[in-house]
């Protein structure tokens, strides 16, 4: 097994992790997560979850609201990125229905996206030596000068986390959308980003498959974001455009 990843590894030299300059001055986390639902032969989901560092278009930008980006805007969310996590594996709980994997693995991303904010969030500090309140202030607040985006490409889940959508009946569900959304209170999560399958980075991460996202990422050190679906597409259709919901507290304060 191990001859056979050397043997790959020799064949797609290419293929390597490129740290390019970026193009703003203030930085910020992007977590793109997917996962696949489990079947008959597998109980259990498989995730995927990159980390990556990207350029911050939206710093000191009220962000309460609803977007619906063009194919123009929509290049904002994309650009240089560099991997800072990668994880592509089976999840650790058992998932009962495609929104509960998609839920299991953004937590699995905001528990990795946190650790690496702090991390980061430690080495930027203003102290040279910051205590240990000042670190866990960031960890249940977030760093505004490090703020942390995510991606998905499940729509339902997506409503679930924005409070568009009431609670899930599944108990355990539940408590993990509650701690999303408490999240995006809170300011750990400030962009809760949808976007196109064709544009899900992470997707190869859960099963075997050719994906030319990730094989831009792996060879260039970018990441494309479209708005809309590749392919054709009725006029005014704007099922596949990128949607961002900010830290919309209106609609997370009404109990639902």
């Amino acid at each position: 097994m191990a001859n056979e990843v050397l043997v790959k590894a020799k064949d797609c030299r290419e293929a390597t992790l490129h740290y390019r300059r970026f193009q703003t001055p203030h930085q910020r986390l992007v977590c793109i997560h997917d996962a696949s639902s489990a079947n008959n032969g597998r109980h259990y989901a498989q995730e995927g979850i990159l980390v990556l560092l990207a350029d911050d278009h939206w710093r000191d930008q009220t962000m309460e609201h609803e977007v619906i980006h063009d194919d123009e805007s929509v290049k904002m969310h994309g650009g240089v990125m560099h991997v800072l996590h990668a994880h592509g594996g089976r999840a650790k709980r058992i998932s009962y229905s495609t929104s509960h994997a998609e839920t299991l693995s953004m937590v699995n991303g905001t528990e990795s996206t946190t650790l690496v904010m702090v991390r980061l969030s430690e080495m930027m500090h203003i102290s040279l030596k910051p205590t240990l309140k000042e670190l866990v202030d960031i960890q249940e607040n977030g760093n505004p000068a490090l703020p942390s985006d995510f991606y998905m490409d499940r729509r339902d889940f997506f409503e679930l986390c924005t409070g568009q959508k009431v609670l899930p009946q599944d108990k355990a569900q539940r408590l993990y959308v509650l701690g999303i959304r408490e999240g995006r209170i809170t300011g750990r999560i400030r962009q809760t980003t949808l976007i196109p399958t064709e544009s899900m980075t992470a997707d190869a991460l859960t099963k075997p498959m050719q994906s030319q996202e990730l094989l831009q990422f792996l060879t260039t050190g970018m990441v494309t974001i479209y708005g809309v679906a590749m392919g054709s597409q009725s006029p005014g259709d704007q099922s596949h455009s990128a949607a961002i919901a900010g830290l919309r507290r209106a609609d997370l304060d009404d109990g639902r």
